[in-house]
């Protein structure tokens, strides 16, 4: 009876370790671009609106309006740093905004205060762009505004202030470079 428990932990801890290696392999797979990664069920939808104007401080308290960025494609992402989807999408974003750093797109990377503001002070050195701590009542109205029903939500705006392409999850990197590039000249 001692003897077959044993087996039955052996086998139960080997089905485990296949499991574990199974998924860290894919994961690995999807990040070195050896596979396309799950797009996280990304909803995608080609939107053209004007987008809303609002004002938000950076952390030395200088104030920004979307048309302070008017003449240049935008990228607003909406993330949390506790978000697992958006910290992975930042990562892989990094070699594409690289590849497109003559295109003049600004990057606006919008969190709330779910987010503790210490982890967002430190996560963001390593994330290139501009960066808005948005209190509780921003985050709603702008959450309303751009109807954010979670995060990541990227909407890629085009130089006149449209909106031209939103995404609730993120879509991936191919997808996230093919509708910059059609509002980038």
């Amino acid at each position: 009876m001692e003897k077959t428990y044993k087996i039955l932990k052996v086998v139960l801890l080997v089905l485990v370790f296949a499991a574990l290696l199974l998924g860290a392999t894919r994961l690995y797979d999807g990040l070195s671009g050896k596979v396309q990664m799950d797009t996280l069920g990304a909803q995608e939808e080609t939107a053209k609106q004007a987008a809303p104007e609002f004002t938000v401080y950076d952390q030395e308290g200088n104030a920004y309006t979307l048309a302070d960025f008017r003449g240049k494609p935008v990228i607003l992402n909406f993330w949390a740093t506790w978000c697992g989807p958006c910290r992975m999408a930042n990562k892989e974003m990094v070699p594409m905004k690289e590849s497109l750093k003559d295109k003049d797109i600004v990057y606006i990377y919008l969190t709330g205060e779910t987010s503790p503001k210490a982890t967002w002070e430190n996560m963001i050195p390593d994330i290139h762009g501009e960066h808005f701590y948005l209190t509780a009542e921003q985050w709603e109205y702008l959450g309303n505004e751009f109807g954010i029903d979670g995060v990541p939500t990227y909407l890629v705006v085009d130089p006149a202030g449209e909106i031209k392409y939103k995404s609730v999850g993120f879509p991936g990197v191919a997808k996230m470079k093919e509708e910059l590039l059609k509002v980038a000249k």
